[in-house]
């Protein structure tokens, strides 16, 4: 090796491949055009770089989606490396190395020649001697020939680093005693991994995670090693196993020994997802671990969703409040075969997610319908951690849901896509409204989903504002609960209220036949507001009360036109034929928007018809006392008393 510095690869396609650090530095990323390519896709294109001075090396991190780390401590900025330092791009481990601190590097020159097999138990394995590594014999045969005293030396040296690994990777004291072996965990699904021994081989981190796991001595519960991550406040991590094959009808139960302190959580979980992409991973998460103590056994089961078949264990730890650490290991998925039957309501199910349950699917045979229900506080993405539990029980109309109570909760579900194709609408103050985009409203008593024998409805205890966004092909549902609203309803079952439709519609239709077209408005009215169930008995109550009102309207309009006309002629007689037909118009179609369009017409003609009435009796009596003047002045006292007596039926009086 030319060059004093040097990385060595310790995991990934390129382990166990040293490359030296000219004085130039270099560049490491997955793309083309770095000085080092690293194909793994957790590393990123640009990931970091090295440059080189008088002082020696120092490592920058160039905005890592997955971050790169010295040891446990992810490097922010920039980060002087010493000898044996460990670096982590992403999930690939390295080690960097000063050449004038160890000529011999590699792990074939080792011990006089003798070569070492086997990884290095852990990221810290650095600072303990490069851990405990074991010694083929052919290899040991074929060293026959090289001093006794090179092979005392190698068993010191074996000797030491073994010491020094047990003391720092199994928690920093000699008289911890020795492991529990690895145990087979019966019927695990997890193929390799499990206890995280060595390496992170089968799992995964989320490229947007914020902090990380990595393999650590001092997280172990069997075997030489554990899964741990150090949080600062606010940060995240996650492992994710290889996913497997999850059949719909079946449940899973994700078993694991978890720890947590400072201000770390750590939960265990079972994600969902489904292979086409079609629908969202939905995740069931176990009790979080919070400082109990040590590692301690969690375990959670849930059922398969409908829709989903693909599964994997899940590992979360989350920054709640100050810093920390969380350890993981021995984490497995198996089969469970000692579940409770769901409830069903017919072709029906209720599914619940998470110990305690805090989360749940509604989904009929091998469909969901309405997915990821759950009850939360304000808060970001990862707020359903510390979703509300949520109980479900049967009853004769569906599901009724026990949500506890609390101020600032919202529930939250997302509609799947099949359903949406059918239909959403809300019930509340102002009737049935339909949507299709983005909608917001007040008032919400119900929420309408789906059609025919799919039509769910969501029964609010209280009137909710709620909100609706399109999610891709599906819809995201958002109720802001009141304190008072403790208890929900999933209503499936529809035979009163399709009952109670079809007299309503019988009764709509015979009213019309008979003319009685507000009583036929009025039985549409209490269809569309009551029971809004049958999708064809709602396309023809609005065809129907669209079709009648806009009749009665033009009626309207042409009874105005009418009135109209009489003002400008002054026609006293046609006025109040125009009134008498509004009047008319108003009855016909009592309790609709025509009735109140015709009353206001009345409510116009009885004005204009005052001033008009006011004016023709003034010009009368006029004209009448300018005739009872001639007569008693020509002394015609008969004729008098006869235009006296037209003058009292006249307003006003006689002068």
């Amino acid at each position: 090796m030319q060059e004093r510095f040097a990385l060595r690869f310790e995991s990934g396609d390129r382990r166990g491949e040293t490359i030296g650090i000219p004085a130039a530095g270099l560049s490491l990323g997955r793309r083309p055009g770095n000085s080092v390519q690293v194909l793994d896709a957790s590393v990123s294109g640009k990931h970091a770089e090295l440059s080189v001075d008088a002082r020696g090396v120092t490592l920058r991190d160039l905005g890592s989606t997955n971050g790169t780390f010295v040891g446990q401590e992810r490097v922010t900025g920039e980060r002087r490396l010493a000898h044996k330092d460990v670096v982590v791009l992403g999930k690939v481990r390295l080690v960097f190395i000063d050449g004038d601190l160890d000529p011999n590097p590699e792990p074939s020159d080792a011990a006089g020649g003798l070569e070492l097999e086997g990884d290095v138990p852990g990221a810290n394995a650095a600072a303990a001697g490069e851990g405990l590594q074991t010694i083929s014999a052919d290899k040991l045969a074929r060293s026959g020939k090289r001093s006794i005293l090179v092979g005392v030396g190698l068993v010191v040296v074996v000797a030491a680093g073994a010491g020094g690994w047990w003391f720092f990777g199994r928690g920093g004291s000699a008289s911890t005693g020795p492991r529990r072996p690895v145990a087979d965990l019966p019927g695990n699904l997890i193929p390799t991994g499990f206890s995280f021994e060595r390496e992170l081989v089968g799992w995964d981190s989320p490229e947007d995670a914020t902090a990380r796991f990595l393999v650590d001595g001092t997280a172990a519960a069997t075997g030489e090693s554990g899964a741990r991550a150090t949080l600062a406040t606010g940060e995240w991590a996650s492992l994710r196993s290889t996913d497997v094959r999850a059949t719909a009808g079946k449940a899973l139960r994700a078993v694991g020994e978890l720890d947590a302190d400072g201000g770390v959580r750590a939960w265990l979980g079972i994600e969902f997802s489904d292979s086409t992409g079609e629908r969202k991973p939905l995740v069931a998460w176990s009790e979080p671990a919070a400082g109990d103590g040590g590692l301690a056994h969690r375990e959670v089961v849930a059922p398969v969703p409908p829709g989903h078949d693909r599964a994997r264990a899940v590992v979360l730890a989350l920054a709640t409040g100050d810093s920390g650490n969380a350890s993981a290991d021995d984490v497995g998925l198996v089969t469970a075969s000692d579940v409770a039957a769901a409830p069903k309501v017919g072709e029906f199910v209720w599914l619940g997610f998470g110990d305690p349950v805090r989360a749940g699917v509604l989904g009929k045979i091998d469909r969901p319908l309405l997915s990821n229900i759950r009850v939360v506080a304000d808060g970001g993405e990862l707020a359903s951690l510390d979703a509300a539990p949520l109980s479900a029980k049967p009853v004769d109309d569906g599901f009724a849901l026990e949500l506890g109570r609390g101020a600032a909760r919202t529930l939250a579900l997302r509609v799947e896509p099949a359903v949406v194709a059918e239909g959403i609408a809300t019930l509340g103050d102002g009737g049935l409204r339909t949507h299709q985009v983005e909608f917001a409203r007040e008032g919400v008593e119900s929420l309408l989903v789906g059609a025919g024998l799919d039509l769910v409805r969501v029964r609010f205890s209280t009137p909710v504002k709620l909100t609706g966004t399109p999610d891709g092909a599906a819809f995201r549902i958002e109720a802001a609960l009141g304190a008072d609203a403790s208890a929900l309803a999933l209503q499936v079952v529809f035979q009163k209220e399709r009952a109670f439709a079809d007299d309503a519609a019988r009764r709509a239709r015979e009213a019309e036949k008979q003319g009685r077209l507000g009583e036929c408005l009025a039985a549409w009215r209490e269809l569309l507001d009551r029971a809004p169930f049958d999708a064809q008995l709602v396309k023809e109550a609005e065809g129907a009360r669209s079709r009648l009102i806009q009749q009665g309207l033009v009626e309207v309009q042409d009874a105005k036109q009418s009135a109209e006309r009489a003002r400008f002629f002054r026609l006293v007689d046609l006025f109040r034929q125009c009134r008498e037909g509004a009047r008319a118009i108003a009855a016909k179609y009592t309790g609709s928007e025509v009735e109140t369009a015709a009353v206001a017409l009345v409510g116009e003609i009885d004005r204009d018809l005052a001033g008009l009435e006011q004016d023709l009796n003034t010009a009368e009596r006029a004209r009448l006392e300018s005739i009872l003047a001639a007569l008693e002045a020509r002394k015609s006292p008969a004729l008098a008393a006869r235009v006296r007596e037209v003058l009292t039926q006249l307003p006003g009086g006689t002068k």
